[in-house]
């Protein structure tokens, strides 16, 4: 009967000398079930990544935390067990088995160190989930990394799937029940030659929820599933209603609208505050000057996509003159003037005031 290792000593110690074995090619057979670390099955050399579906959205504001795995078990230890919780990410096994967060394969991870690999022993489940609040009004895109086999020989380890092998990934509500028919299933027929693989998804549809992003593993046979760098990025799809004229700048798709005044505090007491001219140079970075278009007395940069739910805003400049800059979200009505003192030569810099998207 197929037994698993418990040991948490045993489990490293046959970890380590598999995987030196597979490394050297030593190994040219698949051991028993259960004469192996629990999770040690080594790949052959890969082929290249390959894309799949649209291309992941590199704009916008990242909801999903540590999609990359990288933070480890954040200062705790590998654990065996039916149910646990690891930073952000809430897992379960049936039966009791490895936390599916992994750092031993680090050889086998799509990017970094740290990647997914569910129990690939059947008959077993195991599932990976985070809660996520996609804003309302947002274009939403889900995308994430997969690399699985079924076939004997084609990982050093794979004895041979079940076509009822598969991981899903789906939306579901806090209770657990799944919202909609979004739910995608993956078989051994989706290992593209063991490789990692790309999938994006639009899942805009659940823009204004609060829901669990959960990806479930069945194994009937013994299929190798690994997950790594899941990404779930929102834009907002409202214009702004910024209009520009020779002092006022509208960024970010016309939803910031930033204008500037300055004081020479080297021109004596009495003066006032004069606007100055702007220059866009792109759709999030700008810059005022004062005598010359081409000399620029300080910029303007707007960073959307941040991990924290607010666009980041960057003031760097030339001149240690006095200066005021005036941000309007014309989407949300936020608005905030940053100052510049007298003789100020630092940043200034916000990342925690204006919501977005």
């Amino acid at each position: 009967m197929k037994t698993l290792i418990s040991s948490l000593a045993v489990k490293h110690a046959l970890r380590t000398s598999t995987f030196t074995a597979l490394f050297l090619g030593l190994v040219a057979t698949a051991p028993a079930y259960g004469q192996e670390s629990a999770r040690d099955r080594m790949a052959l050399p890969l082929p290249a990544p390959l894309a799949h579906s649209t291309s992941p959205l590199t704009t916008g504001t990242e909801l999903i935390v540590d999609g990359n795995f990288e933070s480890g078990y954040y200062g705790g230890q590998e654990t065996s067990a039916t149910v646990g919780v690891t930073g952000p990410w809430q897992w379960d096994n049936d039966p009791s088995f490895l936390n599916p967060i992994d750092g031993s394969n680090s050889a086998y991870a799509h990017s970094g160190n740290w990647m997914a690999y569910f129990n690939p022993f059947g008959p077993s489940k195991s599932q990976i989930r985070q809660m996520v609040s996609i804003p309302s009004g947002v274009t939403a895109t889900l995308s994430f990394w997969l690399r699985l086999s079924g076939v004997a020989g084609q990982c050093l380890t794979c004895t041979g799937g079940s076509p009822q092998d598969w991981l899903a990934v789906d939306f579901t509500n806090l209770s657990g029940q799944g919202l909609g028919t979004f739910v995608h299933y993956y078989y051994d027929s989706d290992s593209a030659g063991f490789s990692w693989v790309n999938y994006t998804y639009d899942v805009s549809a659940y823009a204004g929820q609060t829901v669990y992003l959960m990806f479930s593993v069945n194994e009937v046979g013994d299929t190798v599933f690994m997950l790594d760098d899941v990404s779930l990025r929102a834009q907002s799809t409202n214009s702004g209603t910024c209009t520009e004229d020779t002092f006022t700048m509208c960024l970010v798709n016309g939803r910031y609208k930033v204008t500037s005044r300055w004081l020479n505090q080297y021109a004596g007491a009495g003066g006032w505050p004069e606007a100055l001219s702007k220059a866009k140079l792109t759709d999030t970075t700008g810059a005022f000057w004062i005598a010359n278009a081409s000399t620029y007395e300080y910029m303007i940069r707007f960073n959307t996509v941040t991990n924290n739910g607010k666009a980041w805003i960057a003031i760097p400049m030339f001149t240690d003159v006095e200066f005021w800059v005036a941000v309007t979200d014309t989407v949300n009505g936020q608005s905030k003037e940053y100052h510049s003192a007298p003789g100020n030569k630092t940043l200034i810099y916000d990342p925690f005031f204006f919501v977005y998207p």
